[in-house]
């Protein structure tokens, strides 16, 4: 393993590194109270599907959503009819039924016409919200492309072209989305699963790859930083309390 320097306290190099680290901490925490400033002020397109589409589409759910989730779902479909950008932060356990919020949305945007980009922190997850995202968009029409270091390449070249012309309505990838060859048509929605799981920079990458975009963040165990985000007004928080009824115990291996 490399050898790690250490500063002296007393020496020159220590207040030279604090510095340098406050004026980035600096500059980043202006740039995102200006991007929470600029979506505030300027007014998002209104993503509002007739109810008759949403409810075939919520129909596929095979539960009964918990209070939490309903009132969770009503945030969302509220943010994205307002006319201005959602900012949003879903938090609950592991099974609490986070993905469902998140399929909710992104029917409601692509009902209306918009791109949607969803984005997991491993190529696992990734894949595994790609054959969901799949079974629940199967026979609507509603295209949904993966993309991701798993992906062949040539699969992961019509994925992009179908992103690029508007013919994919809903890409699940990894990081690998924020690239710079990865383009869409009518962007509208961006959804951060374990959003606790990305950097800041990250972030604020993926959330300007189009004006005014909305997204929906969903974490299990949001860091410090997400906390004060949502206490300060930045983001809008929705929590999942309760578990599903008959909810199996996680067990993590």
């Amino acid at each position: 393993p490399e050898a790690v320097s250490l500063d002296r306290l007393n020496g020159e190099g220590w207040p030279k590194r604090r510095e340098a680290a406050l004026r980035e901490i600096d500059r980043l925490a202006k740039r995102l109270v200006g991007l929470a400033e600029m979506r505030s002020s300027q007014p998002a397109e209104i993503i509002k599907p007739s109810r008759a589409d949403l409810a075939r589409s919520a129909a596929k759910f095979p539960y009964t959503e918990t209070p939490d989730q309903a009132a969770a779902i009503r945030a969302v479909l509220d943010d994205l009819s307002s006319g201005r950008t959602m900012n949003r932060l879903v938090c609950g356990d592991v099974g609490f039924g986070k993905t469902e919020v998140a399929l909710r949305a992104c029917a409601a945007a692509a009902l209306c016409g918009k791109q949607v980009a969803v984005i997991a922190p491993t190529t696992v997850l990734a894949r595994q919200h790609y054959e969901t995202f799949s079974r629940r968009f199967a026979g609507t029409g509603l295209q949904v492309a993966h993309l991701s270091r798993m992906v062949g390449t040539a699969k992961a070249k019509a994925a992009k072209e179908g992103l690029r012309s508007g013919q994919v309505t809903i890409v699940v990838g990894t990081q690998a989305l924020s690239s710079r060859s990865v383009t869409f048509a009518n962007l509208g929605l961006l959804v951060i699963d374990e959003e606790h799981r990305f950097g800041v920079k990250l972030k604020l990458a993926l959330r300007n790859m189009a004006p005014c975009l909305h997204t929906l963040s969903m974490s299990a165990t949001p860091i410090p930083r997400t906390l004060q985000s949502a206490l300060s007004g930045i983001q809008d928080v929705s929590v999942l309390n309760s578990p599903p009824a008959k909810r199996r115990p996680v067990r993590t291996i």
